[in-house]
C-alpha cells in the first residue's frame, strides 16, 4: 500500500511567532514573548495512533486520533532549555477497529469519547 504524505514546517520568529507544522501530526500555535524567558502560545494540535492486531483470526486495524487546544506557556532557561506546559481541552477523540482493507479506510465506524481536561509539561533541549 502506498501512503502519499505532505510535509510541512513554517514558521516565523520574533516577539510574536507563528508555526504551522504536519510532520508528526498537526501542529499550530501563535505565540507572544511577553519577557526573554516567558512566551504564551494559543495551540491545536491533532495526532493518532494506528495498531495492527488480529480478531477473531481476521486482520484487523485500530486507530485513535486527538484533537487538543489550549494554552502553553513556554519558560526559557538559558538559550537552550525550556519547559512548556500545556493546559487545554482533548476536543475530538475518535476511535476504530476495521479491516485491514483499502475500501475500510473510508467507512465510518467511529466512535467518540467525550471532550476532556488536557494538561502536559515537557523539556525541550535545543542541542
Amino acid at each position: 500500500m502506498v501512503f502519499p504524505a505532505l510535509y510541512l514546517n513554517w514558521k516565523t520568529e520574533g516577539k510574536y511567532a507563528v508555526r504551522i507544522a504536519l510532520m508528526q501530526g498537526l501542529e499550530m500555535s501563535v505565540g507572544y514573548d511577553f519577557t526573554k524567558n516567558l512566551r504564551l502560545n494559543l495551540i491545536a494540535e491533532m495526532n493518532g495512533q494506528t495498531a495492527l492486531l488480529q480478531q477473531e483470526g481476521k486482520d484487523k486495524m485500530f486507530s485513535h486520533l486527538y484533537m487538543i487546544a489550549g494554552f502553553r506557556p513556554e519558560i526559557k532557561i538559558g538559550k537552550k532549555i525550556s519547559i512548556p506546559l500545556t493546559i487545554g481541552m482533548n476536543l475530538w477523540r475518535p476511535a476504530q477497529i476495521t479491516d485491514r482493507t483499502l475500501k475500510s479506510m473510508f467507512q465510518d465506524k467511529e466512535y467518540y469519547f467525550r471532550a476532556s481536561a488536557y494538561a502536559s509539561a515537557g523539556l525541550k533541549m535545543h542541542l
